[in-house]
């Protein structure tokens, strides 16, 4: 077999590692190998999104006239959202890989008992990364090619080239921090430990959220500063020589950044580690005792908190969620003069959602913090209902803490009918909760199961905790069009909110009862 079949062995075992938890969660899904073709089509889904999103504005423009292809391509908001887009989408391809830095040396000592030599070992271990991403890396590149030779502009391929390859850095330097903590053992401290984990995992977030805040209102960066901003820099690449110039030179710095972490990530997924990985430094030596607080519904409460703030990627979020706080904060406060009351209420939901879509994900790293003690909370003598309550309080003191210099600047620009809505959303988040608890029962049947499900409903995840926490935005958008009254979008928006909440409550109750666990 030649490297790129090996490679292809390799990932599909890395994978088979990572998603099975074995180190993590004592867990084994049935069927393996189900889950892992799963996988596959996840990158093909994955592939045509990107391509479709890529080729969407030349075809828009083809068919419509409505604008020109190249002046979309060349559309601030557009590019950013690509950017932001593809680094997420590549960040989540390859993140389960990860995971697999981890203590058994088997897939290395299989290698070598092959009689192959450590330069193709390494060589193998790098074409198996390659392998997680490679069909939607060669969709996105050619598509951004056959794009740029029909409309004659570069921009394409600069923002997909440096979309991937920032998408690709997160994920690799997390392998390194990762392997680098693991090869100190105990010399390093567990602070030490979650700070590297924690800051590698964060940086694509930051960068793809920054990318997200800068499309809501790209105005707020000239052209005159923006053509010497790397990746800002990417939408004036035509009218600017500068700024063609520097984006040119970030794509060539990312392309050595990544190809000097796929060099040296690679052959560190196949070295020998400890048992239990390296999040078991983490808790050497710090058995589970049980929850110290009073009240079990109180110590979940505690316990998701905890985990919240610890869950590797978080920092991410928070910084991301807070630099698009400030922002729209920011712009609120500039933005809100001379006004009719349509306008008010429309404009002021525009700033509050974003808050709302933030908050909506703080359920799902919860979730996504049992499945490191999975076996644990399977166990436990608490039901999936009372551990879907214990993550509100977060939710909601979390959403209100973000909404309140809304309202505190609602307030002073003498807006007080605007703020009602405001308080009001936090049914979004509420219901995104009851939503990520459905997912989470979903993926905890099909992974045990061995279904190939998973893998869709994993893709999937973001589109319905999405979708949960818009109908309540959707249905005040639309009383405020047929009304014109805030006081009657604000009721539509509790009453939507609360029927979802019920209906996505009942939904998960009758899930839990088909898969025979107490309410």
């Amino acid at each position: 077999m030649n490297p790129w079949e090996l490679g292809g062995l390799v990932y599909r075992e890395l994978i088979a590692q990572a998603i099975t938890q074995v180190r993590r969660t004592g867990a084994r899904p049935l069927r393996v190998e189900r889950i892992i073709s799963g996988y596959g089509i996840i990158k093909a889904v994955a592939s045509l999104m990107i391509a479709s999103y890529l080729a969407a504005p030349l075809i828009i423009g083809l068919i419509t006239h409505w604008r020109t292809p190249v002046g979309m391509y060349q559309s601030p908001p557009y590019e950013y959202l690509t950017m932001y887009f593809m680094i997420l989408l590549i960040y989540m391809l390859l993140s389960p890989i990860v995971t697999s830095v981890m203590g058994y040396p088997t897939i290395g000592d299989l290698l070598r008992t092959l009689g192959l030599n450590e330069d193709l070992i390494r060589l193998i271990s790098t074409v198996a990364i390659v392998r997680a991403v490679d069909v939607p890396l060669a969709s996105s590149i050619i598509t951004a090619i056959i794009v740029s030779a029909i409309i004659h502009t570069p921009a394409p391929v600069l923002i997909t080239a440096q979309a991937l390859l920032l998408g690709l850095v997160g994920p690799l330097m997390g392998i390194v921090a990762l392997d680098t903590v693991v090869g100190r053992r105990g010399s390093v401290s567990a602070f030490l430990t979650r700070s590297l984990i924690v800051v590698t995992n964060s940086i694509p977030w930051v960068i793809a959220l920054t990318l997200l805040m800068l499309s809501e209102d790209p105005a707020i960066i000239s052209p005159g500063i923006a053509q010497y901003v790397p990746l800002i820099s990417d939408p004036f690449i035509t009218n600017h020589q500068t700024a063609l110039i520097n984006s040119v030179i970030t794509t060539i710095m990312l392309l050595a950044i990544d190809a000097y972490l796929l060099i040296n990530a690679g052959p560190r997924l196949l070295r020998p580690r400890i048992p239990g990985g390296p999040e078991s430094l983490i808790t050497a030596n710090k058995p589970f005792r049980g929850f110290r607080f009073r009240g079990v519904f109180t110590g979940l409460v505690r316990y998701y908190m905890r985990q919240l703030i610890s869950a590797r990627g978080s920092l991410g979020l928070v910084v991301g969620g807070s630099l698009m706080a400030v922002f729209l904060y920011v712009s609120l406060a500039t933005s809100m003069n001379y006004l009719t009351q349509f306008e008010l209420a429309i404009g002021v939901m525009a700033y509050a959602a974003p808050l709302a879509y933030i908050t909506s994900f703080l359920p799902v790293m919860m979730y996504n913090a049992e499945y490191s003690a999975l076996p644990i909370i399977l166990t436990m003598p608490v039901t999936p209902i009372r551990r879907m309550l214990a993550k509100i309080p977060m939710v909601l003191t979390t959403y209100y803490a973000l909404a309140v210099p809304i309202v505190a600047i609602l307030t002073v620009l003498h807006h007080p009918s605007a703020i009602p809505p405001v308080l009001a959303l936090a049914v979004s988040p509420l219901a995104s909760t009851v939503m990520s608890a459905i997912v989470f029962q979903l993926e905890v049947r099909d992974y045990l199961g061995g279904s190939q499900a998973l893998a869709i409903l994993n893709l999937a995840n973001t589109v319905l905790i999405i979708t949960a926490a818009s109908i309540p935005i959707i249905a005040f958008v639309a009383a405020q069009v047929l009304t014109m009254s805030i006081t009657y979008s604000t009721m539509a928006l509790l009453m939507t909110g609360a029927v979802e909440t019920a209906v996505l409550t009942l939904a998960l109750i009758g899930l839990l009862r088909a898969c025979g666990n107490p309410n």
